[in-house]
């Protein structure tokens, strides 16, 4: 995950006038490219903006660990799409596959980003927790949110059906978003929790997908702990919008529908 620090055009598209529905998706032969995809959402809400996040097109893990970013912590301004100021930073895809790692790194730099930084652990829940401790130390937040980190053998991508329609959440509360293994705490996620900073987690999704014993065990090192849940991932994204407040659409200045359950949901 690259945190770029530059003055970012996005060239939004204006509001909708009498307009119910606005269609995101960039197809191109029958498949979705999340490139252009991201920059089109991104337009919805940014007129411009100081800062953006970057992640791989190809792997959701960093991505939706980064929800709190979005949220404009650590002074990220912008505009909205109406030009009003406001804080925060467009989520961007890149393809990985189009050069070395470095090579990417140094691409942003010779574009003219005065600032890049990489929020990279060796593992999808070390890098969560990366993102957390740079949210905690540029605000003063104590609650944090834990999503499942992996999916299962037989269908690796229930690992994003929850933290999917958490990322929104995130950006709007600027809590940050951690990641664990269903059957146990993991670790890195362990050693941030005890630093002390956090005083309140929301586990998102039900017992299959963060176990109990995961629960008990925030419990017993003396958080206060919140289950946000439904039977399934798009019950579970309408427990997510009612704890927001918006117990239906009415509620909601606007409500985005995505894909839930495709194949190669990333």
């Amino acid at each position: 995950l690259l945190v770029l620090t530059a003055l970012l055009p996005l060239t939004a598209a204006r509001a909708q006038d009498e307009r119910t529905v606005v269609d995101l998706d960039l197809v191109a032969d029958d498949v979705s490219d999340p490139v252009e995809t991201s920059i089109l959402y991104s337009r919805q809400t940014f007129g411009s903006a100081e800062q953006a996040s970057v992640a791989t097109a190809f792997d959701g893990a960093d991505a939706l660990a980064s929800g709190s970013l979005q949220s404009g912590v650590g002074e990220a301004a912008a505009t909205d799409t109406e030009g009003t100021a406001v804080t925060g930073r467009p989520l961007l895809f890149v393809d990985p596959t189009a050069g070395p790692e470095q090579a990417l790194f140094d691409a942003f730099e010779e574009a003219g980003f005065a600032d890049v930084q990489r929020m990279g652990g060796t593992t999808r829940v070390a890098t969560a927790s990366l993102v957390a401790e740079y949210v905690l130390a540029n605000s003063d937040t104590t609650p944090a949110y834990l999503s499942r980190a992996f999916g299962t053998a037989e269908d690796t991508d229930t690992a994003y059906a929850d933290s999917s329609a958490l990322g929104g959440w995130a950006a709007s509360t600027g809590n940050p978003i951690l990641l664990t293994a269903t059957e146990s705490l993991s670790l890195e996620t362990s050693l941030l929790l005890q630093q002390g900073d956090i005083e309140r987690v929301e586990i998102v999704g039900g017992p299959e997908a963060v176990s109990d014993d995961v629960e008990q065990a925030l419990v017993d090192m003396g958080l206060e702990v919140i289950r946000t849940e439904g039977d399934t991932r798009d019950q579970t994204a309408v427990a997510i919008a009612d704890a927001r407040g918006a117990a239906d659409a009415g509620d909601a200045p606007r409500v985005i529908v995505t894909e839930g359950f495709a194949e190669d949901f990333f």
